[in-house]
């Protein structure tokens, strides 16, 4: 079995080399969308290539606004209900904090995903009825994990 996983890795590692890298740029004033710089071909041996990759780190091409992260449904009932205060603190200040990783977007669902503990909306009705004045509406099962972890950032 190990040595089909590493006829496996060796396939993918060949095929690998010979992939050609095409980069694009595309600037903040529009000037360029997408345009095709250069190609690359993606290989190890620069020497054997004739290409060399600089990184200059005095010429900046972008800004980043932020870095982000979804918390799902499940992932606020584990941070919620299986971690203690002080490791829920823990977790959530290495997340967000600046000193940590300084997460600074969160994607949050509205309803349940694929990631949630059970299906639900906030208009769930009986089967065969229906409430298109949103009467029914609630965020109730958001409250049980998702909002209070929320107010913890």
């Amino acid at each position: 079995m190990r040595l089909i996983y590493l006829a496996i890795l060796m396939l993918l590692l060949i095929s690998c080399e010979q992939q050609m890298v095409k980069v694009y740029l595309t600037t903040g004033d529009k000037q360029k969308l997408l345009n095709e710089e250069f190609l690359l071909n993606n290989n190890t041996d620069a020497s054997a290539s004739g290409v060399m990759i600089t990184l200059d780190s005095t010429q900046k091409l972008q800004s980043v606004d932020g870095f982000g992260a979804a918390l799902t449904g499940s992932a606020a009932y584990l941070i919620n209900r299986r971690l203690n205060n002080q490791q829920r603190d823990s977790l959530l200040n290495t997340l967000f904090a600046p000193a940590g990783i300084g997460i600074s977007y969160l994607r949050v669902t509205m309803g349940a995903s694929d990631f949630s503990l059970r299906d639900f909306t906030y208009n769930d009705m009986p089967a065969g009825q229906t409430d298109p004045l949103l009467s029914n509406f609630s965020i109730e099962p958001d409250r049980e994990d998702l909002i209070p972890v929320l107010k913890k950032l």
